[in-house]
């Protein structure tokens, strides 16, 4: 069996390549995109720079490229990941905490890695317009 490509990877399991993508593997959690298409989307609209990392909100601005409408859900409480993920069972959203940001779509929690007890920083529920 052929090992998978570090872009195959993150199509199937929606996880890093390298530890300044996952703002590009958030982008292609919510939007369904190849790990490829979705980079390069994030590097032209997000602010996305290979070994950098995307600014905060660059997500944001490359979802609305494609029609995408985001808005801060306030939370009451310090959240977690888990926490969120278990609340919330539809929908897509971005969950920022400290230096990661994740996607939670349709209650599964992609590249959270070893976050899922982090305090959240910001919660962000993400809608396609029509």
């Amino acid at each position: 069996m052929t090992p998978l490509t570090d872009e195959q990877y993150a199509e199937v399991f929606k996880g890093n390549i390298s530890t300044s993508d996952c703002g590009v593997v958030a982008f292609q959690a919510v939007t369904g995109l190849p790990y490829v298409e979705a980079e390069q989307r994030m590097t032209d609209h997000g602010g996305y720079t290979p070994g950098s990392g995307t600014p905060r909100g660059g997500i944001e601005l490359a979802l609305a490229m494609l029609g995408y409408d985001a808005e801060v859900v306030e939370l009451e409480t310090q959240e977690s990941p888990a926490s969120l993920a278990v609340r919330e069972e539809y929908g897509s959203f971005l969950i920022y905490i400290d230096t990661h940001v994740m996607a939670l779509v349709e209650g599964n929690l992609y590249n959270a890695r070893s976050f899922t007890g982090s305090p959240v920083e910001a919660f962000i529920k993400i809608t396609k317009e029509n």
